[in-house]
Parts: C-alpha cells; sequence; structure tokens
C-alpha cells in the first residue's frame, strides 16, 4: 500500500499514474482488507478525473463502486453497478 500511495504524490503531473494508484489502493482496500469506507475513499478521490478516464479505466472504477455497496449490504444499488 505505501507503495500506490507515493505514487499518488510522486506524480501530480501525471494523471493516469494518479488514476492507477487510487484504482490499486481502492482494490487493496476491498478485496484484501475488505474495508468499504476505505476503499470509497479511495474511489472519490477519483472524481477530479472522470472526464479523462477511458473505458476500461471507467470498467474497473464501477466495478469497485459495485462492491463498495455490495460489502455495504446494499446488494440493488451494487448490481445497478
Amino acid at each position: 500500500m505505501p507503495f500506490y500511495k507515493k505514487q499518488f504524490t510522486l506524480h501530480p503531473d501525471q494523471p493516469k499514474i494518479q488514476v492507477e494508484s487510487l484504482l490499486s489502493q481502492a482494490a487493496y482496500y476491498l478485496y484484501i482488507n475488505q474495508q468499504a469506507d476505505s476503499g470509497n475513499l479511495a474511489l472519490e478521490a477519483l472524481k477530479p478525473y472522470r472526464s479523462s478516464l477511458n473505458d476500461t479505466i471507467n470498467k474497473s472504477y464501477y466495478t469497485l463502486l459495485a462492491q463498495v455497496f455490495y460489502q455495504k449490504g446494499e446488494v440493488q444499488k451494487a448490481a445497478d453497478y
């Protein structure tokens, strides 16, 4: 995890690296630590970059967002995403 946080802070001029770092952080919190709130915080940090995301990154974003809702017990909302 420290690697991804460092990548995010070291590359403020490279949004692609920052986006990939935030997605990796969200996945770590959601799948390894089962911390939906922490994963959601990483996804919320992606909002400034949303307009520049490609389809593959968007798919990852929505998959992780669905996982957040699933872990919180909001199954219908998870299915919608």
